[in-house]
């Protein structure tokens, strides 16, 4: 019997949401004074002044509904509803066009505000599309309005490095030669530690998702990994429970602290109010904490929607990402992964503590 290769686990550490976000989205805002004070020196109209003047409020609106609702402020799997992320980027790219072109060319720099947003997609190709697409309208937006090529290229450097910049700060490089996450193997390291210290009976709890009938022999495989190293399994199982499925699975995953996805072929039944499966709600739930996914081969029915999920982890690049072919492999996988896991949150611990000293 021969072992699958294991997928390539370098990750990408997404961080929490920094305290200093809200000061990054309004630092941008006094870029506008320039402009308005070019429009109010001109004096025209009143009436032209205000409609200018209620068009920029509108889009500042828009600007700071959009940066405290985004990828990196809010992660959650809502926002990688596919086309509802790109809702906001759209709207200022397409408001900063329209300004530019009724009032001129110095109005270019709400490209600025476009690209910032864009850079707090997630994935970071999709970051990255986005802050390309700020630029290139902003260089024909400026062409065709007459911009003078020294005004356009210090926008066009402006609007680089703000999106740049945030794509930058949303991420950090990954730590370890596995790749897992230092901030996930900090947080069961802290969990262990002296600040919450646990009770025989409050061990590790390792939330374990799946489809339920097709990987049920999985599920069993993984919950004996998980009890093999006298940690608390956690499965969600529909039943008659006096609460909604998804407060429910969410409830549970608030109160663990590993995440392990098992995935092969179904994707899951999709909520007559949700946008995506269960599966894919409690994968994007799961935001911050450790995860480890695993990917059963082959599968050659594998559903649409579940491919592009698994893609979606792929390119998140924050998850330890393994196949394999048999309960058996998949039980050695978990057992190892998670001795493994445990094992850097406690060099990271005595890390810490060294230093602190």
């Amino acid at each position: 019997m021969t072992t699958p290769r294991a997928e390539p686990s370098n990750t990408t550490d997404h961080k929490q949401p920094s305290r200093l976000w809200p000061v990054l989205w309004l630092v941008w805002l006094p870029f506008l004074a320039w402009p308005i004070a070019r429009l109010l020196r001109d004096q025209p109209s009143v009436s032209r002044t205000g409609a200018v003047l209620a068009g920029v409020v509108g889009f500042v609106a828009v600007y700071i509904w959009a940066a405290f609702r985004n990828d990196i402020s809010r992660p959650s799997a809502q926002a990688h509803v596919a086309g509802q992320a790109w809702v906001p980027f759209v709207a200022l790219a397409g408001g900063a066009v329209a300004v530019v072109f009724s009032n001129g060319p110095e109005w270019l720099l709400l490209f600025i505000y476009a690209s910032a947003i864009g850079g707090a997609r997630r994935p970071r190709r999709m970051a990255a599309l986005a802050v390309v697409a700020a630029m290139v309208l902003a260089v024909g937006a400026g062409l065709l309005t007459g911009a003078l090529l020294p005004a356009l290229g210090q926008t066009l450097f402006l609007v680089a490095a703000v999106g740049g910049l945030v794509v930058g700060l949303g991420w950090s490089p990954s730590i370890g030669r596995d790749g897992r996450r230092e901030a996930g193997a900090g947080e069961v390291a802290h969990a262990g530690g002296a600040g919450a210290i646990r009770t025989p009976d409050k061990r590790l709890r390792v939330f374990i998702s799946s489809t339920l009938e097709e990987l049920a022999s999985e599920r069993e495989a993984a919950q004996a990994a998980v009890t093999g190293l006298h940690l608390t399994p956690v499965l969600f199982e529909l039943g008659a429970r006096p609460h909604p499925p998804r407060a429910l699975y969410q409830a549970c995953l608030q109160q663990s602290d590993v995440f392990i996805g098992i995935y092969w072929q179904r994707y899951g039944w999709v909520a007559p109010n949700m946008h995506v499966s269960g599966l894919e709600d409690e994968y994007g739930s799961a935001a911050h904490k450790p995860k480890l996914v695993y990917i059963k081969r082959p599968a050659p029915d594998r559903e649409p929607r579940l491919v592009a999920l698994l893609e979606r982890i792929r390119d998140e690049n924050a998850a330890s990402y393994k196949s394999f072919a048999t309960t058996g492999q998949l039980q050695e996988l978990i057992e190892n992964d998670l001795a493994l896991l445990l094992s850097e949150g406690f060099a990271t611990a005595r890390i810490r503590r060294g230093d602190s000293a």
